[in-house]
């Protein structure tokens, strides 16, 4: 056991090493998703919204959305009237 990790954290990382890799992706989804969820942040506040952008960019719900829409629009890009 290292001397940064209580013996609760040691023992989630024991059964998370016998997770699948599918698994460990979903724990990681949800660990992200439960510490997004308890954070407060404000506008006013550069690291919180820094944070919240971080949650938001590991969260998978938002990554498929933003892959669909970037597909949608894929098509605009070569429409030759450059960057506006």
């Amino acid at each position: 056991m290292s001397a940064l990790q209580s013996p609760q954290e040691e023992r989630i990382i024991t059964l998370i090493r016998q997770l699948s890799p599918s698994a460990v992706q979903e724990v990681e989804d949800f660990v992200a998703f439960l510490a997004a969820r308890s954070e407060t942040w404000s506008y006013a506040d550069p690291t919180a919204t820094a944070r919240a952008a971080a949650f938001m960019a590991r969260d998978p719900f938002l990554r498929r959305e933003a892959e669909a829409i970037n597909a949608e629009f894929s098509s605009s890009e070569s429409d030759g009237l450059g960057d506006y």
